[in-house]
């Protein structure tokens, strides 16, 4: 073993440090604690350990290898079932973990999320265009991206994304079977295409698979499925757009957010209007939806008893709405806090005070309070919550574990968070790889853990 200096012997397998940097590992291998990203299969000489190079210190316990950097954080990988790794979680590591940092801005939908990174590149991870990442991917062919938003569609059960260009253009990938990608086809598009009409644009966002763009004007632009109004042309249950189409009757828009079957826009006054489906009350314009039949409108009517909005989002069947009194107030229904009845329309959320943000997801919703913590209601089976329990909650439960964030935005079943320093931890469901750990067997995880690159 010519080049090896420092030595750490575990239970069953040791690590060495090498002479020209960098580190290697040999021996059982059951948990990972080889590092070279592999598990089960032993190691019967030095294997390399992956993505490690200068550090100070190594050490090695029964089924995990830690060292400590030369910038004075320490680093593990291997096993984990009782926490040793010491992330607070009990993710295995296959690999010394790489932290997503420098993140700009965060867009979680469905069983996918993506970061907006301070270099206008785009990473995402989740059940994506590629079958399932466990960690943060770059997305190649994207630059100079201000903006972005990600779609899931439970038909498909693909995923579709969109970015805002700097120079008003829109760029969309992945699923497309109902022109969700706006590129004049329904084929499905690996790559970024170019949303055709559109050069104006200033916000956009992604339903199941529809998708909308606030233009320069205040007008807003959307295409993909229709057949329940999701268009906001006008018609009703016709063939899908397969390019940007506009919505009518709407003008001084300064915010959009698409649900699954819905769209929100908040208005230069301070109110909101919603167009598409309606069947669980979503759109909040006091219409008792049809339980039997499909109901719902082509064109934007206005959600009632709502002013002083300050910012809107949409989940899967229901939309929240953050006052300019720092209260929040939801309508529709989601199992949040409605049950299974809808609301049509909005009713306060009890117990929550100073919010500046809302993020609604499928069963649960999130508000973001002043004080830089998240709390966070409705159904947790997958630990969505992040309050550390599987407890659903009636009204919204601090997420204890996080603080410093920034922004707050969640998925079908599970949360993700940009925190102030650039960094994303996200909690709940792991099944697709939703929470960007990069973890071997995708469970879940009750309380915010680090996403990682890949």
């Amino acid at each position: 073993m010519s080049g090896m200096t420092g030595l750490a012997l575990g239970s069953q397998h040791s690590c060495a440090s090498k002479q020209n940097g960098g580190m290697a590992c040999w021996g059982d291998n059951g948990f990972g604690q080889i590092g070279d990203g592999t598990w089960t299969n032993d190691r019967l000489t030095p294997a390399t350990v992956v993505g490690l190079s200068e550090f100070s210190e190594l050490t090695a316990g029964e089924s995990h290898s830690c060292v400590l950097k030369i910038d004075g954080t320490k680093v593990c990988w291997g096993g984990n079932e009782f926490g040793q790794l010491g992330e607070g979680t009990t993710i295995f590591r296959l690999k010394p973990p790489v932290w997503l940092t420098g993140v700009a801005s965060i867009a979680t939908a469905g069983h996918q999320s993506c970061a907006l990174k301070i270099n206008s590149t785009v990473a995402c991870w989740g059940s994506g265009t590629l079958g399932v990442e466990r960690a943060a991917v770059p997305i190649d062919g994207l630059s100079g991206v201000t903006a972005i938003t990600a779609g899931w569609s439970s038909m498909s059960q693909l995923a579709h994304f969109c970015a805002l260009i700097d120079n008003g253009a829109v760029a969309c990938w992945g699923d497309n079977n109902w022109g969700q990608l706006g590129d004049g086809s329904q084929i499905k598009k690996w790559t970024p295409s170019l949303v055709v009409g559109l050069s104006d644009a200033t916000a956009i966002t992604a339903g199941e698979s529809h998708s909308c763009a606030l233009k320069e004007t205040g007008t807003v632009a959307c295409w993909g499925l229709n057949d329940g109004g999701h268009i906001g042309d006008g018609t009703y249950a016709t063939s899908p757009r397969l390019t940007a189409t506009s919505v009518v009757t709407l003008s001084d828009v300064r915010a959009i957010t698409a649900g699954s079957d819905h769209t929100c826009a908040l208005k230069a006054t301070g109110t909101v209007a919603c167009w598409g489906l309606n069947q669980n009350g979503q759109l909040g314009n006091g219409t008792i939806p049809d339980p039997v039949g499909v109901s719902g409108s082509g064109t934007p009517v206005s959600v009632s008893g709502l002013s002083g909005v300050t910012m809107i989002d949409a989940g899967r069947n229901q939309t929240c709405a953050v006052l300019d009194t720092g209260t929040v107030e939801c309508w529709g229904t989601s199992g949040s806090i409605f049950g299974s009845t809808p609301v049509p329309e909005p009713v306060p959320v009890i117990n929550l005070t100073g919010a500046t943000s809302v993020a609604a997801g499928g069963n649960h919703s999130c508000a973001l309070q002043g004080d830089g913590n998240p709390a966070c209601w409705g159904w947790n089976g997958d630990g969505q919550l992040g309050d550390g329990s599987t407890n659903p909650r009636s009204v919204p439960a601090p997420v204890d574990a996080l603080h410093g964030v920034q922004s707050i935005d969640s998925g079908i079943d599970h949360s993700c968070a940009l925190k102030v320093d650039g960094s994303v931890a996200c909690w709940g469901n792991n099944l697709w790889g939703q929470l960007g750990v990069g973890d071997l067997w995708g469970s879940p995880q009750w309380s915010p853990t680090l996403a990682v690159e890949s």
